[in-house]
């Protein structure tokens, strides 16, 4: 578009100026370029489709926890720690639904309250289980929680909510400490060098404090104790390939858009208990299987390797 106007209308001009692109673009830039006398003035111009609202049906305008969360919980041959973890949030959350992906060898049926149990095909996966548990996830939030986690006394969902519902932080994800461990967050960060480029997994990395919550620090990657918002980690997904080993993996897929904090005012233990030697076969890879790993991360992030530090 060009313009050639005296001065004294270049301001209502530019008042007036309507803009409707001709070729269809989804997410975009363009620029107009006004001209006056010898001035030429640039205005640029994003394009991008206006997303529509995602609504989650509730029984009030202020619904108690139970009918925004949900808990999903991937397992694989430890019957005895997945009990202990659907006990311990039956304890404190009553009324929350848990959703169970499994693919266990030796199956067992369980028959708990409020928890629906999806029996895989034998040994589908870490991130195939993971899959589907977001995908049935029907309330607006869901919790990630490892089968060997149990809820106590500091396993506040509510405080993670409190983040989550504050419109001005914006936030997707919010994690908290597992264990003994102090910290739950790591910077993710991209190197390059003449070989191509390199991802560090910095542990003792973060992004700073987050704003009226001094508890709380932004990062890219947490522990696998946190609380999302369903549909920005339905769009993010979980890829398949990563059999039996997946994490890292899943914030280098949302780098560009899931926006995370992890918070220390909630906790949950993490109670390993004994494992079967079949479990520890299936579950710990080495050899071949682990350098195909490795160098499928290589060839889908474009990277010549991912380190932790």
């Amino acid at each position: 578009m060009t313009l050639s106007l005296p001065s004294e209308e270049l301001d209502a001009v530019l008042k007036r100026i309507l803009y409707q692109n001709t070729v269809d673009v989804h997410d975009g830039w363009d620029t107009i370029n006004v001209h006056f006398l010898e001035n030429i003035l640039n205005i640029h111009i994003r394009i991008r489709r206006k997303r529509l609202p995602y609504l989650y049906k509730t029984s009030s305008l202020s619904p108690p926890i139970h009918e925004r969360v949900t808990v999903i919980i991937k397992t694989f041959e430890r019957y005895e720690q997945v009990n202990k973890l659907m006990d311990s949030v039956n304890k404190f959350y009553p009324d929350m639904t848990m959703i169970i992906a499994d693919d266990s060898v030796h199956f067992q049926k369980i028959d708990k309250k409020n928890v629906l149990q999806y029996r895989m095909p034998l040994q589908a996966g870490w991130f195939a289980g993971k899959n589907l548990l977001v995908s049935q996830v029907a309330t607006e939030f869901l919790l990630w929680a490892d089968d060997d986690f149990v809820f106590n006394e500091k396993t506040k969902l509510e405080l993670f909510m409190d983040k989550l519902d504050n419109v001005e932080l914006g936030v997707d994800l919010v994690a908290g400490y597992v264990g003994a461990q102090k910290g739950c967050g790591s910077c993710l960060e991209v190197g390059r060098d003449k070989e191509g480029p390199c991802v560090t997994v910095n542990r003792r990395c973060n992004r700073g404090p987050v704003k009226g919550y001094p508890q709380c620090v932004h990062v890219d990657r947490t522990l696998n104790f946190f609380l999302a918002r369903t549909q920005a980690l339905q769009e993010t997904g979980h890829d398949p390939h990563f059999q039996h080993i997946g994490h890292t993996e899943l914030f280098l897929d949302g780098y560009h858009h899931l926006k995370c904090i992890c918070c220390s005012d909630v906790e949950v233990d993490h109670v390993r208990g004994t494992a079967s030697a079949f479990y520890n076969k299936n579950r710990n890879i080495g050899g071949k299987e682990l350098r195909d790993h490795h160098t499928y991360v290589a060839f889908k992030y474009g990277t010549k390797c991912l380190e932790y530090i």
